[in-house]
């Protein structure tokens, strides 16, 4: 079995994934312009509980939900995103 590598400074990064090829930890801006809009939002009162889905640079992907997130219209917006996630799936072939 093969594993992808990428170096980083202080070590190297294994992938998990064998054959997938590494992204690289290139910033996003568009990831970085939603959070910051975000944190404004939670620093003003407005947002009081996130979930979050996380897509890392060699494939694999996370969630986390913190805060307050005990409505229906939070679950509706969760079923809305992985209807728009499978969009996107389809989109690229995968």
């Amino acid at each position: 079995m093969t594993q992808d590598t990428e170096e980083e400074e202080g070590g190297t990064v294994v992938g998990i994934h064998d054959g997938v090829e590494l992204l690289g930890r290139t910033p996003s801006e568009n990831a970085i312009k939603a959070l910051e809009k975000a944190l404004e939002q939670a620093k003003a009162g407005e947002i009081i509980g996130v979930g979050l889905v996380m897509q890392f640079h060699d494939g694999c992907g996370s969630w986390g939900v913190m805060g307050r997130c005990t409505s229906f219209s939070a679950l509706g917006a969760a079923s809305r995103l992985e209807f728009e996630l499978n969009k996107l799936l389809s989109e690229d072939g995968d």
